[in-house]
């Protein structure tokens, strides 16, 4: 979900189940005393440090089909309730909340500080999908049924792309957009930098 799902997705079910058979003091203890489970946990507090859901319900209420968005309830319903059982067996209030623990102060301060410049990519790449979708619309006389850009300056700039490959120039540039916003929201993910 801007989110690596694959870290927590799963997890967080496994969590509840232990908890709701009373094992929470186990799970802390364990915690406390097994490195690879405290180093697990750590990840997974880190990753979703990163997440932030609304923007995956921006992704979802711009592309995806009304009868498909319960998928993406459902996953930010699992995100919510795997923070709420990382965060009681850590014992913290927020994610990477305490640096004694060994949660990096300067990582959070650094994902704060990302997340502004992070967010309008993700906008961009939204827009840049759903022109891609209008752009290549048919209406079945192979005209463009959604969107056909007609300013001549515009159309004029984009056609100096030479790495274009024969496509119209506004699908080259918005390719070019999608590609740079991807990179970009990736590098803005990692923990470097």
């Amino acid at each position: 979900m801007c989110a690596v799902t694959q870290v927590w997705l799963g997890i967080g079910d496994a969590l509840s189940d232990a908890i709701e058979r009373g094992q929470l003091d186990l799970l802390q203890q364990m915690y406390d005393e097994w490195p690879f489970f405290k180093g697990l946990l750590d990840l997974v507090e880190m990753v979703m440090a990163k997440a932030d859901p609304r923007v995956t319900a921006m992704y979802d209420a711009k592309l995806v089909r009304p009868e498909l968005q319960a998928l993406g309830d459902e996953l930010r319903a699992k995100f919510a309730a795997t923070k709420t059982q990382v965060l009681e067996i850590v014992r913290h209030q927020d994610l990477l909340q305490d640096p004694a623990d060994g949660a990096s102060p300067e990582l959070n301060e650094k994902i704060r500080l990302r997340a502004p410049y992070v967010a309008p990519l993700n906008v961009l790449q939204v827009q840049a999908l759903r022109n891609l979708r209008e752009f290549s619309v048919s209406d079945g006389s192979g005209a463009r049924a959604l969107y056909q850009p007609s300013e001549s300056e515009i159309i004029e700039l984009l056609s100096r792309d030479p790495h274009r490959d024969g496509k119209h120039p506004f699908q080259a540039a918005m390719d070019d957009t999608l590609m740079i916003t991807i990179k970009g929201i990736a590098a803005g993910m990692q923990n470097t930098g």
